[in-house]
């Protein structure tokens, strides 16, 4: 059977309107090897876009949001480790403050085996099988956190090898409430325990563009439900979803 969890992590993949569509990127540094490409999305009447070019162990961060980069806009990496099996190696970058976003700002890249096979927890398997449809298994997680150094949003995206697919994440804009992406969807299990997970944050533009927000912003007392529709059977079933991690 299904065990239903109220889990904050990813909003569902929605779309904004033509307000957010990529902006220009006007020049990119010079040299670059093999750039992939993702942009961050602050504010909603005024926005700012600040582009991230990702080439080898740099990012390079258009920190004043003018479509314009410069070698000093450019974030070294350093180099983690994988773990056997599922992590090739991590890179981690501190790209400090940006945007009106007043806290500092984190980026961590890692990449992954694309023939490893995770035999425990299902939602890991429908990961696994979500990045070995990719061009370069690898998964960025941008981390933003406050003046105190608390977490407050987080998102989880691929950089793309072409402009005009880069994610849009929005960072700041108003919250919305749907079923995790998780990269590759979710996938019930037949005859295990599942998660359908649920996540409070902002949609963006593309795949992957999801800024979502810490659990605590979201109402003590709001009890969402989930209505599933499973492969023959007439009528739908509806979950309370109770928990929250």
């Amino acid at each position: 059977m299904a065990r239903v969890m109220l889990l904050f992590a990813l909003p569902a993949l929605l779309a904004l309107g033509d307000d957010a569509a990529r902006p220009a990127l006007k020049i990119e540094p010079a040299g670059l090897k093999a750039p992939k490409y993702a942009c961050l999305r602050f504010g909603e009447k005024v926005p700012r876009f600040v582009w991230l070019i990702w080439d080898g162990d740099s990012v390079h961060v258009d920190r004043d949001a003018d479509g314009v980069l410069v070698p000093r806009e450019r974030v070294q990496g350093s180099r983690d480790e994988g773990r056997p099996g599922f992590i090739l190696e991590s890179l981690k970058f501190d790209v400090g403050t940006l945007g009106p976003w007043t806290g500092p700002v984190s980026l961590s890249i890692s990449r992954y085996d694309p023939a490893h096979k995770p035999a425990d927890a299902p939602v890991l398997r429908t990961f696994a099988e979500a990045l070995r449809n990719t061009p370069e298994p690898h998964v960025a997680y941008v981390r933003f956190t406050d003046s105190k150094g608390t977490y407050r949003r987080l998102a989880m995206t691929q950089f793309r090898a072409e402009r005009a697919d880069a994610p849009v994440i929005h960072v700041d804009g108003p919250l919305s409430l749907g079923p995790v992406e998780a990269l590759g969807g979710q996938t019930l299990w037949l005859g295990e325990d599942n998660d359908f997970q649920v996540s409070l944050g902002t949609p963006g533009v593309g795949a992957g563009s999801f800024s979502f927000a810490m659990y605590d912003e979201f109402p003590e007392r709001a009890r969402p439900t989930a209505v599933i529709r499973f492969p023959g059977r007439d009528e739908p079933v509806t979950f309370k979803l109770l928990d929250k991690c």
